[in-house]
């Protein structure tokens, strides 16, 4: 719910060991025997600047300036001046809460045992996959993200809303974590 993206980084966090897509060190990561620690995941989502808060408060300083300039021409006759004005601060709104639906969009992948879990959110609809892992395969999509192939009839793609430059250091990971779960 923030109206400012920017760019991903890929890299772990030094303080924290997970990156700023909140995911944990995923394939990195190894347990004693070399295995993947349950629940490794990824979180492909847009990086905001704003916290909602934030978002809100720009919001209501823009519709208070617009409507107090209304209020002021409605005050010396010029009447039409505060429809305008009130369209605007509508109009403003309207964007915000259209921004606010769409700034978490992305998905979340997680690993858990031989199933990749996929849940994808647009807008306010969220639809989920499972999938086994051990049959999946990833590529570079044509159209941008990560393709993942083997699951279903149609291959899903995921990662459309973080950088490009991310996109082959994704399927890096996701193949060598499946890697792992059909050799061992």
């Amino acid at each position: 719910m923030n109206s400012v993206s920017l760019p991903q980084h890929w890299a772990p966090s030094p303080a924290t060991g997970a990156d700023v897509h909140g995911r944990a060190p995923a394939p990195r990561a190894r347990g004693a025997a070399g295995a993947l620690p349950s629940g490794t995941s990824w979180r492909l989502h847009r990086r905001c600047a704003l916290t909602p808060a934030q978002l809100a408060g720009c919001g209501a300083v823009v519709a208070l300036v617009s409507l107090t300039i209304g209020f002021g021409f409605w005050a010396i006759g010029a009447r039409y001046v505060l429809w305008f004005a009130g369209a605007e601060t509508v109009a403003v709104v309207l964007a915000l809460l259209v921004h606010a639906v769409h700034a978490v969009d992305g998905e979340r992948l997680e690993l858990r045992g031989q199933a990749l879990f996929v849940e994808q959110r647009a807008g306010w609809r969220t639809r989920h996959w499972v999938l086994d892992a051990r049959r999946l395969r990833f590529s570079l999509a044509d159209a941008g993200g990560v393709r993942i192939d083997g699951g279903l009839d149609a291959a899903l793609v995921v990662g459309r809303h973080v950088r490009a430059e991310t996109w082959t250091g994704v399927v890096t990971e996701l193949q060598h974590a499946c890697a792992q779960l059909r050799a061992g």
